[in-house]
């Protein structure tokens, strides 16, 4: 049977003490029954292509390297944000799509996940006030904008579900 951490102390523990000129002590806390675990690797864990089997994003990028065959992706993406996800309105999704973006992309210029993209184009993600900013630079919106924008893609989302 696993401890229990009573206190938020305990969980993280000082490793190291670093004196001037960057030199190291002995540590100065420990606690040998904690235990950190990364969830993400769990929630996502890496796929690979089968043997013999090229992985999608693979392609997209090779792709993307050529500027014509870059330029007729960023055009298949707005017209799949006009024809098949116009309904929606204005929200995350159709906002990159018209720009061209992948959610790889996006991920990129924001300096966050694929998988994060994602969960917020699905409007289950729960944003930071930089993430917020730092997806209007992107998007070309402003604050208010691209909040009426999360609310939709939200709604969007929930009728989908139905």
């Amino acid at each position: 049977m696993m401890q229990n951490i009573q206190s938020q102390n305990e969980s993280w523990q000082l490793t190291k003490n670093f004196g001037e000129a960057g030199a190291t002590t002995s540590s100065t806390r420990s606690n040998p029954s904690a235990r950190i675990y990364n969830i993400e690797k769990h929630l996502y864990p890496e796929m690979n292509a089968p043997k013999g089997y090229k992985d999608i994003s693979d392609i997209i990028a090779k792709s993307e390297q050529n500027p014509a065959r870059k330029a007729a992706l960023e055009k298949a993406r707005a017209n799949l944000a006009k024809q098949h996800y116009g309904d929606e309105g204005q929200t995350v999704r159709t906002a990159r799509l018209q720009l061209g973006l992948s959610q790889s992309v996006l991920a990129d210029m924001i300096n966050t996940s694929q998988p994060h993209i994602a969960r917020i184009e699905k409007g289950t993600e729960n944003l930071t006030l930089e993430t917020m900013r730092k997806l209007c630079k992107a998007l070309h919106v402003n604050m208010n904008q691209l909040d009426e924008m999360l609310h939709k893609q939200k709604h969007a989302w929930e009728s989908k579900k139905k």
